[in-house]
């Protein structure tokens, strides 16, 4: 098991294992704002989320109207916890190149900032006494939870309908391709995601004759530069000038317009 699966189980691993004392902390601490924390930290599972952030919502704007005791301490303690855990979670994998470590690492942080607004709002119920900082908070969670469940969606669909991906930019793409010495022209590119990670690209690359001879240097060059933008695995053709398969690049000398 190399680095980064090491980092990425630890995440996980350290995700589950506060998410489950987040809950028992949001029973004990009568807190909705932890409870609503613990829901967004389960990650991927859109039907369990929808349905819990309705219910956390149920439960929510009742409180508005008449606000209920809740821990003060006993949220500060978890609050500093749960800072604690997530920011020892994103430093673990802050560092790391991998699309899967960003993204969890910018998840570990979105919990670090979920986790300073308790502390914060649990201080002012401990010192003030405003137990309906606690409903409030829980309704910004919620809805938080709810839009990124919505993004979630469709970057699920776009992923069935094998769109491109929003993280890749195709004419910054083919320029790149382009700035390969012996490159003169590229047509036909196609980029989707098989799961949201691993990007493909298939292409049709012009370029100069003598390149055809020796094709595989040619290719890993091509490939060296789409690894800058997260393209894992590529299909390319290559032809020269003289030859084209696509209408749009046989003129101009093989440049793309």
């Amino acid at each position: 098991m190399n680095n980064r699966e090491k980092n990425i189980k630890t995440a996980a691993l350290l995700n589950i294992a506060f998410t489950i004392l987040e809950f028992i902390g949001g029973i004990f601490t009568n807190s909705l704002a932890i409870i609503s924390d613990a829901l967004h930290d389960l990650g991927d599972s859109i039907i369990l989320i929808i349905g819990g952030s309705f219910f956390i919502l149920s439960k929510a704007i009742p409180r508005l109207f008449a606000p209920q005791n809740v821990n003060a301490d006993g949220m500060l303690i978890i609050a500093i916890a749960g800072i604690a855990f997530n920011l020892f979670g994103f430093l673990r994998l802050k560092k790391g190149f991998s699309q899967s470590e960003k993204i969890l690492s910018w998840h570990f942080l979105e919990d670090v900032l979920g986790w300073v607004t308790i502390l914060i709002g649990s201080a002012i119920i401990k010192f003030w006494g405003y137990h309906i900082i606690d409903p409030v908070m829980t309704i910004g969670f919620s809805l938080f939870v709810m839009f990124g469940v919505a993004r979630n969606l469709k970057e699920t669909f776009n992923i069935f309908l094998q769109g491109v991906p929003e993280h890749i930019d195709i004419e910054k793409l083919k320029k790149s391709i382009l700035s390969v010495k012996g490159v003169n022209g590229v047509h036909d590119v196609h980029v989707w995601s098989l799961e949201g990670e691993t990007d493909i690209l298939t292409a049709h690359v012009i370029v100069d004759d003598k390149h055809l001879k020796s094709p595989d240097r040619m290719r890993a060059a091509i490939k060296k530069t789409l690894g800058k933008h997260h393209i894992e695995h590529s299909t390319i053709e290559l032809e020269s000038r003289k030859f084209c398969s696509g209408q749009e690049c046989c003129f101009n000398n093989g440049k793309n317009p």
